[in-house]
């Protein structure tokens, strides 16, 4: 046991782990030497952390030990994950044994299943132990505490485990989930707040988990009514009582129009979903010179009649687009002719790329 005021983590983490405990009144820090077997080998060997913190104790329930294992993996830089057990009809410690294994000695990727270009973090790491129920208590029966990796914080930082977040760090992101649709600033966010590094798939699986209770059209309907205007079209094709095109706009975009009501451009984009819905987005400039939607809308097809809907929804979500004295378009027939006949005071102007690219085809 080494009494010192301070502890340069450099020299902690180079040679060992630092334990702090208080003792009579004085704060008392002990390192936790690594042994290292082989360096060559990057082999490294836990045996000394883990019998001072879980081998040779009893435990008496299994929340007494998982909290000890969580201890035990947070100052070793490990993880070790349920590999085999046998379960039992108590609430107090549920299984009769357990296993656990270093989680880069379990490979995950079922036999005989060919992926290309997969990489895996397995390099069969046999470092293990098995827990047993005795005479209600668990025991450690075996242990292996020899890695063939390094244990160290950037290592493992990459590990699911380490990424997780808590309960309250959830809970704390879940308004950025909801608001922000850019997943390299709720990754920074995380790093910056928590000190921990999540990837975009782990941003994708908590947007889900978050949006979780919006699952059937009914509900993702309702859910945008109550933040805007929402209409609906049915038609018999290609099935009958069809959707087949949706208009939408947000409060807030209804106020944004009213503001910059004069220039209105139509973007069209081809295929945005499985079931190859065109969008339609109605665009006005703000004061910055920025383009800002203030209408949506999906139609399975892009003919005229689908484009005079879209503009006659555009009419009755505003109110009044009488203000509205230009619309900027490609070339596509079909919106030229839409405005003709529901806008016949507005001017029409060709975007300057369009036109010029349709130049460039025909010169070649």
């Amino acid at each position: 046991m080494y009494y010192a005021w301070f502890v340069m983590h450099s020299v902690v983490w180079s040679t060992g782990h630092l334990r702090r405990q208080r003792t009579g009144g004085f704060l008392c820090f002990s390192v936790i030497p690594l042994q290292v077997v082989n360096s060559s080998e990057r082999r490294t060997d836990l045996s000394g952390i883990f019998g001072e913190l879980i081998l040779g104790r009893r435990f008496l329930s299994l929340d007494e030990f998982e909290k000890s294992l969580a201890e035990f993996q947070k100052l070793s830089c490990t993880h070790y994950v349920h590999t085999y057990s046998k379960t039992i009809p108590d609430d107090r410690f549920k299984y009769a044994f357990v296993g656990f294994k270093c989680t880069f000695g379990v490979n995950r990727t079922r036999p005989g299943l060919k992926l290309k270009n997969k990489s895996s973090k397995c390099c069969n790491c046999s470092s293990s132990f098995r827990v047993v129920l005795r005479y209600s208590e668990y025991i450690i029966a075996s242990h292996n505490m020899v890695h063939n990796h390094p244990c160290s914080r950037v290592y493992m930082q990459n590990d699911p485990w380490y990424r997780r977040l808590t309960v309250e760090e959830k809970e704390n992101v879940e308004p950025l989930l909801q608001q922000s649709h850019s997943s390299d600033e709720i990754i920074m966010h995380v790093k910056e707040k928590y000190h921990k590094d999540i990837t975009r798939i782990d941003v994708k699986n908590m947007k889900a988990a978050v949006n979780k209770g919006i699952s059937s059209r009914r509900d993702i309907f309702e859910f945008l009514k109550s933040r805007g205007k929402l209409m609906e079209y049915y038609s018999d094709e290609p099935i009958r009582n069809s959707l087949t095109r949706i208009c939408f706009a947000t409060y807030e975009q209804m106020e944004l129009y009213k503001q910059f009501p004069e220039v209105v451009g139509i973007d069209l984009t081809y295929n945005t979903n499985k079931g190859k819905y065109s969008l339609f987005q109605l665009l006005v400039t703000d004061n910055f010179g920025r383009g800002r939607p203030v209408l949506f809308a999906w139609t399975r097809k892009e003919f005229k009649r689908d484009v005079v809907w879209i503009l006659e929804c555009f009419r009755q979500i505003m109110e009044d687009t009488s203000k509205t004295e230009s619309f900027i378009m490609d070339c596509a027939q079909a919106e030229i002719a839409a405005v003709k006949l529901t806008h016949r005071q507005a001017h029409i102007v060709l975007c300057s790329f369009h036109v010029c690219r349709a130049f460039c085809r025909k010169s070649y």
